[in-house]
């Protein structure tokens, strides 16, 4: 179908067909532009996200950064008092803690584990003063 005949089926002329093609190769085109421009070629928009891993994995994941990120701050404070824990019995930690999230699955599993951490830094400061 030409630009002619597609801005004509949109009731539009053909300078915004080529509008809409701009905007979709700079990527700044919207759903609705996209449904309308579907309509007027008889065709359905479909807008899906694909994950890059399966929802398991996924899930394994982020229980791993939160478990990681947990004993990275219990080594840090650890190693402060001298008290180092050997790198194996620290992954085999980081693995427990990583399973008990998962078969708990707290409310706070999807929160990025930095955020998390400099969100309490900030409780812990505004608590003591």
């Amino acid at each position: 179908m030409g630009v002619t005949q597609l801005a004509s089926r949109l009731g539009t002329k053909p300078p915004s067909i080529l509008d809409f093609e701009k905007r979709e190769v700079e990527g700044t085109i919207t759903l609705n532009s996209l449904r309308r421009l579907a309509e007027a070629m008889d065709s359905t928009l479909v807008y899906a996200l694909v994950p890059n891993t399966t929802f398991a994995e996924m899930v394994t994941d982020q229980a791993l950064k939160k478990a990681r990120a947990a004993r990275n701050r219990v080594a840090h404070t650890m190693s402060l008092e001298a008290q180092n824990v050997d790198l194996g019995e620290a992954e085999l930690q980081e693995r427990d803690f990583a399973a008990k999230l998962l078969m708990e699955w707290p409310k706070t599993l999807w929160d990025d584990p930095e955020v998390s951490t400099e969100r309490g830094k900030r409780k812990n400061r505004s608590a003591n003063g």
